[in-house]
């Protein structure tokens, strides 16, 4: 197995019978690293939930605008015209 070479250790055929989950092959690897198992993390229901007004104002202060099409900078020596078609300046 990979993480066997990764970890240089050996997984035993009746520890890897008993990997159903993650969980049931990161214990074992933990042991024997010799290395305490971190705790799971807590359950999603513990987590803030955030209201729309709030994300539309973390979207806000984090958002970088991006820079003005050429079309509608002032003194742009391409056309004045929009995607729609329509005379911009």
């Amino acid at each position: 197995m990979r993480s066997e070479e990764l970890f240089v250790i050996t997984i035993e055929g009746d520890e890897a019978a008993a990997v159903g989950a993650v969980e049931d092959f990161y214990n074992p690897i933990c042991r024997k690293l010799n290395v305490t198992p971190l705790n799971p993390p807590s359950p999603r229901q513990s987590f803030p939930q955030l209201m729309d007004k709030e994300k539309k104002f973390l979207f806000l202060s984090t958002h970088t605008p991006l820079p003005a099409l050429p079309e509608v900078l002032p003194g742009s020596t391409t056309k004045c015209v929009g995607r729609s078609g329509r005379r911009l300046c």
